[in-house]
């Protein structure tokens, strides 16, 4: 057919053109933000799983620390039994799955607050029950790291740039922490057992 005999396109046959073209693009365009989804979601996941790695790496490192600190600052007492604390912190039993460790009886022979200065935190010199870890390794009782930097930026033992979205849960010292509690649940029921039956004894001596 000559060009010269090629009728134009209806409007009706422009419109259908343009709105196919702009389905094409639509495709394109959601195929483009489809795989850039995904592949952030990759990257994110990736990071979840590098930062549970790090801070499980971490947990060896932060104890001596926190040992080492302690020692040069405060009372030297039962520090060969923080050492071995220590060791069973970074204990392979410990996952994120179970987030447990072998009981802490079988290492640690408790004789007061001061033998758990490891699990201590450095900011208010309480137990961390919910205890975050810094990406240089140093764990902090969560409030009081977050009041921390509220109005500071940086982190407290090192004088290094840290935020709050930087926190990781640290599972292995919850999990020791909890631990070392039921234990001491423990010996307090023990303790009242022995005082009851004491005076139970007295009671019938008489």
């Amino acid at each position: 057919m000559s060009i010269w005999n090629h009728k134009p396109k209806s409007k009706f046959g422009r419109w259908l053109d343009r709105i196919s073209n702009q389905a094409r693009e639509a495709i394109d365009k959601g195929k483009q933000d489809f795989q850039n989804a995904v592949t952030n979601w990759n990257d994110s996941i990736k990071n979840r799983q590098e930062r549970f790695r790090d801070s499980c790496f971490g947990v060896k490192e932060a104890l001596k620390y926190n040992i080492h600190w302690r020692k040069n600052n405060k009372r030297k007492k039962n520090q060969k039994d923080l050492e071995d604390l220590a060791k069973l912190l970074v204990n392979p039993q410990v996952t994120e799955e179970n987030k447990t460790v072998a009981p802490l009886d079988e290492h640690l022979a408790v004789e007061g607050e001061d033998d758990m200065d490891a699990l201590l935190c450095p900011i208010s010199n309480e137990l961390m029950t919910d205890p975050v870890m810094t990406p240089y390794g140093h764990c902090y009782q969560k409030k009081h790291i977050e009041m921390w930097l509220e109005k500071h930026d940086t982190c407290p033992l090192t004088g290094q740039h840290l935020a709050k979205d930087q926190l990781i849960p640290c599972f292995t010292v919850k999990s020791a922490v909890d631990q070392f509690l039921k234990m001491q649940e423990r010996k307090k029921k023990i303790e009242e057992t022995k005082s009851t039956e004491n005076e139970e004894s007295k009671d019938n001596n008489f």
